[in-house]
């Protein structure tokens, strides 16, 4: 069972509504209370959806509450941040359809003996080492 809270004005609204529409308004919020996720009507909101007023929270003010989440919620703040940065027009350094290159050891047949070699010295060093403790 979920608890319907209602915002000040919608209660002056629901309080002041005729009879009829008062009894359907509290039949939807019984559904609310017992189902609030599985509803034709009901739609989830989205990060843009809430605001806390036109302050800006820092990231140490948010972090606190954000390990409180579960992993499943976790999950999902992750989806809408990933979408808001999707949606957001300027993500420096990155620009939009500017192709980046990638260094990468493909093609690059002397980096294989050169991280061998890197390898090999850390080896002969630790053996050094162990020698002398």
């Amino acid at each position: 069972m979920y608890d319907v809270l209602l915002h000040p004005d919608a209660a002056k609204t629901y309080a002041n509504a005729d009879k009829a529409l008062a009894k359907k308004i509290a039949r939807c919020l019984q559904q609310l209370e017992q189902t609030p996720r599985f509803h034709p009507n009901i739609k989830a909101l989205k990060a843009q959806d809430f605001k806390l007023g036109d302050s800006n929270m820092t990231l140490s003010e948010v972090l606190p509450s954000v390990r409180k989440l579960s992993v499943i919620e976790k999950l999902k703040l992750i989806r809408i941040l990933a979408e808001d940065l999707e949606a957001a027009e300027d993500i420096s350094p990155l620009e939009p359809f500017k192709t980046y290159d990638l260094p990468t050891p493909y093609n690059n047949f002397g980096a294989g003996a050169t991280l061998m070699q890197a390898l090999e010295a850390i080896d002969s060093l630790m053996l050094c080492v162990g020698d002398i403790l």
